[in-house]
């Protein structure tokens, strides 16, 4: 059986770039070189990027373990909710590490006033922008607000963008090339279905990426970068993408708020928060029986056990996915009416 990865793109790696990847067999052993300045000189075109300012890894979770033991920060700030690999990075690095997290009353968006407070005890905050537990974005007047707060208190910033491609909205690579206190954060994994063939890559000053390259040991994978250079030229898999997602969203968002006993947070992509009773451990677990995209928040600071993230499969998963959580949540509430 399929076991769907929590976040990755139902879709998978388009046509196009099974075929690069088949076409790129023949110079694996040429190096990464040529490969790694073509994937550079498209940033370049496409976002103005120049090479000292980006660094390429394997994987987002390197960089992230790259960006602590770079710049050594002795606090830090993880705007939540948020996935585990900040807190482990931070901790590896023997930081302080503390969570903001507004909570649900307020779709958990950051409220600015309260985090100004928080970020002057830190010297560098994290915040994943599309967040990758709720799927909420922030807009471009709270994220241009918190981008101030943080200069103006001479923090760094970390953003993961892992999900901004399932949005219609730039991001801040741009920006994060001509402050010197921002780094933004992508990969090929999720929106590209490339989870096992991932890229990723950070964009921030020169003087930043100067050090954080200090601390790079690995290689890179030539059909990652190969198949990354045409996975963001795609632009027939970004039509059919956007559609897919439109439409599948629609359908688990309408199916699961009709479950007595549910409360589906809003969203701005493929993933959502779904609060229920006291029966998630229950879905969570079948879930995993039948390799749904659906998991547990149990460990998720702010969040607990009430709470669980979908996010979008194909479309007969996303059916039994709405079928799983009816059921469940009729027997919970028939054995609640028997007691």
């Amino acid at each position: 059986m399929r076991k769907y990865l929590f976040g990755i793109s139902p879709l998978g790696p388009s046509r196009k770039v099974k075929a690069a990847i088949r076409k790129a067999t023949g110079k694996i052993n040429r190096g990464t070189d040529e490969a790694r300045e073509r994937f550079e000189r498209m940033l370049f075109s496409r976002c103005g990027v120049r090479e000292e300012s980006v660094l390429l890894g394997s994987s987002l979770k390197e960089l992230v373990y790259i960006v602590f033991r770079a710049l050594k920060p002795a606090g830090v700030l993880i705007i939540g909710p948020a996935v585990d690999d900040y807190r482990e990075a931070a901790l590896s690095t023997g930081a302080a590490v503390e969570t903001f997290c507004s909570r649900g009353e307020g779709q958990f968006l950051p409220d600015l006033e309260s985090l100004k407070a928080e970020a002057g005890k830190c010297d560098l905050l994290v915040l994943a922008n599309p967040n990758r537990i709720t799927g909420r974005a922030l807009a471009d007047g709270m994220l241009s607000e918190l981008l101030d707060i943080v200069s103006q208190q001479g923090r760094t910033l970390v953003i993961d963008e892992s999900f901004i491609e399932f949005i219609p909205d730039q991001g801040c690579v741009r920006r994060a090339v001509q402050e010197g206190n921002l780094i933004v954060l992508r990969t090929t994994a999720y929106y590209y279905g490339m989870a096992g063939l991932e890229l990723a890559y950070a964009v921030s000053s020169p003087a930043i990426i100067r050090e954080l390259r200090k601390e790079c040991c690995g290689e890179l994978n030539l059909l990652s970068i190969e198949a990354a250079l045409t996975a963001l030229k795609d632009k027939a898999y970004r039509r059919a993408s956007e559609r897919f997602i439109a439409e599948e969203k629609r359908l688990l968002r309408r199916g699961i708020s009709r479950i007595s006993g549910s409360r589906i947070y809003d969203t701005d992509t493929h993933v959502m928060l779904i609060r229920l009773a006291d029966h998630a451990d229950d879905v969570v677990r079948i879930a995993e029986q039948q390799g749904l995209a659906v998991e547990s928040c149990s460990e998720i600071s702010d969040l607990g056990s009430s709470f669980i993230k979908v996010s979008v499969m194909k479309h007969d998963h996303n059916l039994k996915t709405i079928r799983l959580l009816n059921r469940v949540c009729a027997e919970k509430a028939g054995t609640k009416e028997q007691g």
